[in-house]
This record gives C-alpha cells, structure tokens and sequence, in this order.
C-alpha cells in the first residue's frame, strides 16, 4: 500500500534507547572519517619506516578514498536489500581487520591494500549507520539525529590530525590501531541492540552490472581527480582516464534506466527534493573542499608552520561545524530546509570572502574568523540537506540515498580540491618561496569558493522547497534480527 511514511519508528532499537543508537551510529561515521583525517600527518614516519618514494607514497591515502568513493552506493543499496544492521557487522568486521592488518603491516604495499579495504569498511558503516538512525525515528524528529550523526565526521575531521600527530610522536602504526577498539565498540552495540530493517518489497538480488559499472566508473573519476595535479591533466594517461570515466558513466545510466532492480533508482532525481539536496550538496562540497585543501597550505607553505600546529588552527572550523550540524537539524522541521540550507551558504560564501581579503593573509585573527563563519554555515546547511533527500525517498531506500549523497559529496569535494591545485599551479604557487604567487593563488581559491557557495544559494532557492516533506512510499517490515 502506498501512504505517507509512517510517524512511528520503522526499526527502533532492541536494547537500551535512541539516544544510545544515535551515539554508536555517529561513532560508526567518526571512525569512517578517521583514516583520511589522522593519516595524513603519519605519512613522513611511513616514508622514513618502510622506505618508500614520496610518489608511492600517496597511495596510502589514495586506496582509501578511491575504495570509499566506488563502494559507497553499492555499499549503502546493499544495505537496503540485506539489511542495514547485517551490512553495518559486515563492514564492522572488514574495517577492524583491515585497520590491524594496516598496523601491522611489515611492508607498503600491504598497507596499501589494508587502507584500502579501510575505505571499502568506510563505504559500508557510512551509509548503513545513517539508514540505521533514520528508520528508528520518526520523520519529524529525526533532524537533530542526523546532525548529531553528521557533527561526528566533523569532529573526527577536526581532531583526528591532533590525534593522527600525536600517536605519530610515538609510532605510526598506533594511528591504525587505535581505530581496532572504536570500531570493535560499534560493532558489539550493533549486535546486542539494533534491530534488523531493510527494504521487504524487493528481493535479495543486486544489479551486478550496475555494481561493476558504478564501481569503474566512479574508480577512474576519482583517479582522474586525485592524480590530475601529479600526472599532469593534460597527460595521456589523464585525459584517457577521463574518457574512460565519460564512457563508464554514460553506461552505467543507460543500465540504471532499463534495469529491473536498479543500483541506483533514477526515476527518484525526478522529485525535486531529493535531485536538489543531491545536486546542492555537491556544490556545497565544491567549496568547502577547495577552502580546507588551500587553508592549510597557507599555514604550511606560506606561513612556515608545521602539520600539527595547522591542524590545531583549522579547529575553529571544524568545531562551529560540529555544532552547527545539529541546529541546522532542528531547525528544518521548523522552518523548512531551505531557509537553513541557504543561511548556511550564505554563511560560508561570507566566510569565504573574507579570507579572500589580502589582510587576512596577514591576520590569524581574521583567517579564524573566516575559517569559523565557514564552518558554521557548512554545519547549518548539511543537515537541511540530508533531510531534504531523505524525505523525498521511502524508508526502505535509504542505505541508497545515503549513498548517493555521500558518493556526490565526495565527488564535489575532489572537484574542489582539483579547481584549486589547477589555481595553484597555473599561478605558480606550488614552486617553494613563491609566496606572492601563492598568495594570488590563495584569494583566487576563495573568491571561487564564495562564487560557488553562491551559485549553490541561487540552487537552493530554485530548486528545493521550503518545507519538510514525508515522501509517499511503502512501509517496509522490520524484523528481530
């Protein structure tokens, strides 16, 4: 029967409350978000230790977030169709092994493939923890849920290079192992109290073409994105990656429009909420991704600071971030998603220009400031967001919408940071001491970012209506499981 999602929870938790499910889900995103985040300032003990080339080296990151990003939609429909709790013990367990095997690598090359099974772990906690929150409350009370969920990867962002330089000060290894316990902690509370949910209206059967095409096509974007910069992006090998990228994707729409059980529903692009929240959220991401790539280099090359001492100044950020993530989810069922969502653009277009100014360059006090304004309105906006797409699609596809708003999130992301390094190296900016170079390249970096931020307003207003819509769709069973 079609009617309107239902106002009672669709799989509450078995044991203990809502509180303690949001807070184990959140910790289930937290520690998705770590390797990225408290990785990076491992990498020169990693470079010393297993005596690799500052080429090869980053491919322990790079694995990571090519596996996360070509998974993550097969990860969360997945989740939809065996069950969000089955995939969150399944993506559990891969990423606890995969994070001890990343500890105790005796070589590179087997840290690489363990950060990268991290990432495949990360593509499936992501989506099935988010499912998991929204099928066990209640539409209209769900918005602080999700931005409590969300403020984790914000935190995890923002102090995992303090935790990342800190147990690095000791023993790189320390960085993969401390996420083992975390992740472990999850994974009990997920077997003794969340109850099973998924999609009970469609078999168990996965488009497997729609899996190999998705997972290639998003593979090559990603490396085209990531590599760009090295490779050189009008190098052969870049430009027939991107067309490659352009063939696969192409395809993999052609099969999701005549597949009987798609990966990816696309007739749900069709409902304006759930195509504008994805389409807003890249472009958010856009922005947000070329202000953190660019700002730490300011502090590092320009600035002469090191790694640590720039991952504390970009806490600001972060921090209002965090606390923004749920106010932006209180608020929406208020007063709609759009008001928040553009508030929150506005706030990081404002942020932006600010730090675009030249004597912001000059002034800690004044790149702060900007770098908070920015956070915050990243916070106000993304939880409008995810509720606005969540909304606008049935319970049992939410793994998949997760998915697809984490996998679009990322893309922008990339395309931000790739937007900026072209800035950068067609200024010169990259050569060390060409600090009037970088700092040209810097301004124009943030002018991008506000102009971006403001195109996203101009979507938002268009696009997206203002009120919290329930979609009309099945009510799938939930099970004790």
């Amino acid at each position: 029967m079609i009617r309107p999602m239902a106002t009672m929870a669709v799989a509450p938790p078995r044991r203990g409350g809502i509180r303690e499910l949001v807070l184990m889900m959140a910790l289930a995103n937290g520690v998705s978000s770590l390797p990225s985040a408290a990785a990076v300032l491992a990498l020169p003990q990693i470079h010393a230790d297993l005596g690799v080339s500052t080429a090869e080296l980053q491919w322990t990151l790079t694995g990571y977030l090519i596996a996360n990003a070509a998974l993550i939609v097969t990860g969360g429909r997945l989740a939809d169709l065996f069950g969000r709790r089955r995939l969150l013990i399944w993506g559990g367990v891969l990423f606890i092994v995969a994070a001890a095997a990343a500890a105790l690598a005796p070589d590179f090359w087997v840290l690489v493939a363990a950060t990268t099974a991290m990432g495949a772990g990360s593509a499936i906690l992501t989506p099935a923890s988010l499912a998991i929150i929204t099928n066990a409350i209640d539409v209209h009370a769900r918005g602080g849920a999700v931005g409590a969920w969300g403020s984790a990867s914000a935190i995890a962002s923002g102090i995992g290079p303090v935790i990342g330089g800190a147990l690095t000060a000791i023993d790189w290894r320390l960085v993969f192992a401390v996420m083992v316990p975390i992740a472990l902690v999850v994974l009990v509370y997920t077997l003794v109290a969340v109850r099973e949910s998924r999609d009970e209206a469609e078999d168990q059967r996965i488009d497997l073409p729609g899996v190999v095409l998705s997972a290639l096509g998003i593979t090559s974007l990603t490396l085209v994105l990531v590599q760009g910069a090295v490779w050189g992006w009008t190098s052969a090998v870049i430009l027939g990656i991107g067309a490659a990228t352009a063939i696969l994707i192409v395809a993999f729409l052609q099969r999701e429009r005549r597949a009987p059980r798609p990966l990816m529903d696309l007739a749900l692009f069709r409902r304006p909420g759930y195509a504008g929240a994805n389409l807003v959220v890249a472009v958010l991401n856009f922005a947000f991704g070329a202000a953190t790539f660019v700002v730490p280099m300011l502090f590092q090359t320009a600035q002469g600071r090191d790694a640590l001492a720039s991952g504390l100044l970009m806490l600001p950020l972060t921090g209002l971030m965090a606390l923004a993530l749920p106010i932006g989810g209180v608020m929406a069922p208020r007063v709609g998603v759009r008001l928040p969502m553009v508030a929150g653009l506005a706030l990081m277009a404002g942020g932006s220009l600010l730090m675009a100014l030249p004597a912001a360059r000059e002034s800690d006090g004044l790149l702060l400031v900007g770098l908070a304004v920015l956070g915050a309105g990243t916070g106000l906006a993304l939880t409008p967001l995810n509720l606005a797409a969540f909304n606008a699609v049935g319970p049992e596809r939410h793994g998949e919408a997760s998915g697809v708003l984490t996998m679009l999130a990322g893309v922008g992301n990339a395309l931000g940071v790739a937007a900026t390094s072209a800035v950068l190296t067609a200024e010169g900016a990259e050569t060390p001491g060409n600090t009037a170079e970088f700092a040209t390249g810097f301004s124009t970096a943030m002018v991008i970012a506000t102009v971006v931020s403001a195109v996203g307003i101009v979507l938002a207003m268009l696009v997206l209506k203002g009120g919290v819509q329930p979609a009309l769709v099945r009510e799938p069973a939930a099970e004790e499981g």
